[in-house]
């Protein structure tokens, strides 16, 4: 068996025998005894030699692993607390909501602005809290702290007052 590591990115890829691997592209079994105790992603070529990087190249690739996982991460935060959002009120949910509060204030319709309120004050504090755990994974100076970060919905969940369009439109003061 042989292993020939890409020479653009070191990916590995084992095959019966090396002579199927082109050497322009290919480096076939280096000698890995220098990077035995480093990362795989901290190696790089020196000629046709397996090497470590200088500290400057590991920071760097670390930097860029960090900013990867962050983005994705902030994707993931922001995808999860839509979700939890959009299951308790929709868009259309939240735009009737914001038009009867109007209605309401404009009719004096105190009691029922005062009910709707309610929703919109949850979303309010639920964007909040989205926007603070935004901050903290934005904030994380490496994996172990990004990966610290908890993106739990369930506390804001169980305070959710459950104003619906039916009850808002019943309220006559």
């Amino acid at each position: 068996m042989s292993t020939g590591y890409k020479r653009d990115d070191l990916t590995a890829q084992v095959r019966a025998t090396g002579a199927s691997l082109d050497p322009a592209v290919w480096i076939v079994d280096p000698d890995l005894s220098s990077v035995e105790d480093v990362p795989a992603k901290h190696w790089k070529l020196d000629g046709d030699a397996v090497v470590e990087m200088d500290q400057g190249e590991k920071d760097a690739v670390d930097a860029a692993e960090l900013a990867k996982a962050i983005s994705e991460r902030v994707q993931a935060c922001g995808g999860s607390f839509t979700s939890m959002l959009y299951a308790h009120y929709n868009q259309e949910a939240q735009q009737s909501l914001s038009t009867y509060l109007s209605e309401a204030r404009y009719g004096g319709l105190v009691n029922r602005a005062s009910y709707i309120l309610q929703a919109l004050g949850w979303i309010d504090f639920g964007l909040t809290a989205y926007y603070g755990k935004k901050d903290e994974i934005e904030a994380a100076a490496s994996l172990e702290e990004l990966n610290a970060v908890l993106i739990d919905w369930s506390g804001l969940e169980s305070f959710d007052p459950a104003v619906t369009l039916r009850q808002a439109r019943t309220i006559l003061d």
